[in-house]
């Protein structure tokens, strides 16, 4: 994405967030595209602790948007 391009390959975004949420994302695909034993691995801890990642993600992403943006 534009995003990611511009700001978190740049520098100051938190590299290791950044990673982290990409393999939630991709752990989350596996678990509903690929097979039956990735799901089992899936839970709802796994889920959790990747809705926190999201949300961290989040507010690291906010610190690279213009000030004049009202995010809620």
């Amino acid at each position: 994405s534009e995003f990611g391009r511009l700001y978190v390959l740049g520098e100051g975004f938190d590299k290791k967030l950044a990673s982290n949420f990409s393999n939630a994302r991709v752990s989350r695909e596996n678990a509903s595209y690929v097979s039956h034993d990735t799901f089992n691995t899936f839970d709802e801890k796994s889920a959790k602790k990747n809705i926190n990642l999201a949300e961290d993600f989040i507010q690291e992403s906010k610190k690279f948007l213009p000030k004049d943006i009202e995010i809620s």
